[in-house]
Order: C-alpha cells, then structure tokens, then sequence
C-alpha cells in the first residue's frame, strides 16, 4: 500500500486497468460464480468469497492474453480442478474460517496458482 503513495496517475490507472481487466477476465472464465464456492454446485448460494477475490485477482493480474486464452480454452478442465481444490477441507478452511493467518494464505495461494500453471503452459493449439 505504501508504494502505492508513490505512483504516477497514469501508473494508478494502469494498475487500476489491469485489475477491472483480471476481474472481467475472472468473470468470462467462472460466469456467475465468480469468486464463490458456489461453483460447487449443490446448496451454495453465490456469495463473494474476499479469500478467493484476492487470490484470483492477483494471479489473473499477471497473465497474459495467450495465457488467458488457454484458460478459457480449458475452461471445463480447470473448473473440473478448481472444484476438487475446493473439496479439500485444507483448503476450504484457508478460504472460508482460517483465512488471515500466513499458513492458510500460502495454502489457498498454491492451489490456485498450481492449477493456473497446468492451463497456462499447456501448449495445445488455441487458434
């Protein structure tokens, strides 16, 4: 936060850009389930998760188109992932009660980027 007190106007709308960009992106890719564990299915109702905004946000931020691309392309694959990640009680309790402490910040942090990592550098043709 503090090297935010630093930037220019145009580097704050850069940055400002590039996270309406990650939740947009965010929003093509999970639909109305974005950012909540209701893609789970089931009782869940869609209710914003602030552990899985942060999270995702963060990590789509850094992507790039191409790499965007081959997420959406597999979409139904990573969602098939990102649905067993959310099965796991380590992680569910890193997202939903546990969330603040450094343990379950690294745990909810690694699953998703191991599983943006296996969509993003598979090299299938997306033309």
């Amino acid at each position: 936060m503090e090297s935010l007190n630093n930037k220019t106007a145009d580097e704050l709308d850069a940055l400002a850009n590039g996270i309406i960009g990650a939740i947009f992106f965010q929003r093509e890719l999970f639909g109305k389930d974005i950012f909540s564990r209701s893609i789970l299915g089931g009782k869940n109702r869609v209710k914003l998760n602030s552990a899985l905004f942060e999270v995702w946000v963060s990590q789509a931020y850094v992507l790039s188109e191409q790499e965007k691309k081959r997420l959406i392309y597999q979409r139904e694959a990573l969602i098939s992932d990102y649905r067993l990640l959310l099965n796991n009680p380590d992680f569910t309790r890193a997202v939903a009660t546990s969330t603040s402490g450094k343990a379950a910040v690294k745990l909810r942090f690694e699953g998703i980027i191991n599983i943006i990592n296996k969509f993003k550098n598979d090299n299938k043709d997306i033309s």
